[in-house]
């Protein structure tokens, strides 16, 4: 029987599914990065517009340096989230973290549930052929944590609890 963690309310196998799913994405962490927003500024065109690569076109995007920079920190991020799956404490931290560094960036913390819509999209489109609906639903159940984690980091950096 899959006992819930009760920091992440995963379970083992849930946890598993992420990591194994991860790993697949991480191969080709340049391309699925540059892939992943794509997506994000396919579905929330206004959001590129907080970032400094604002003015660049979608498909040059993969050969701009601001954007791959920040492409693959925010892959970094999300690889660490992965691996601190068994440590709570350190994994809210880090998610925390992503929420309030956000915070003088202008956005709302609504762009958050963006960010999980886009990658469950990008997910799911990218690895249509192997992924499988156990793998889907513990992706959609960890974003749920990550965006409520985030928008509470953002918020206590607003000072809007």
């Amino acid at each position: 029987m899959d006992t819930v963690e009760p920091g992440t309310g995963l379970t083992p196998r849930e946890k598993n599914a992420l990591r194994d799913t991860w790993a697949v994405v991480m191969q080709d962490k340049r391309k699925n990065g540059f892939l992943f927003f794509k997506k994000f500024f396919e579905m929330f065109p206004k959001m590129q517009g907080y970032f400094k690569f604002r003015d660049v076109e979608l498909n040059d995007l993969e050969e701009n340096a601001t954007f791959k920079l920040h492409a693959g920190k925010v892959f970094t991020q999300i690889n660490n989230m992965v691996e601190n799956l068994d440590n709570v404490p350190e994994l809210v931290g880090i998610i925390k973290g992503v929420g309030s560094d956000h915070a003088p960036n202008g956005i709302t913390a609504e762009a958050f549930e963006n960010l999980r819509d886009a990658f469950l999209a990008f997910l799911v489109e990218r690895m249509s052929a192997t992924i499988t609906p156990f793998q889907k639903t513990s992706w959609e159940k960890v974003m749920g944590v990550i965006v409520a984690l985030a928008q509470d980091g953002f918020n206590s950096a607003k000072g809007t609890q």
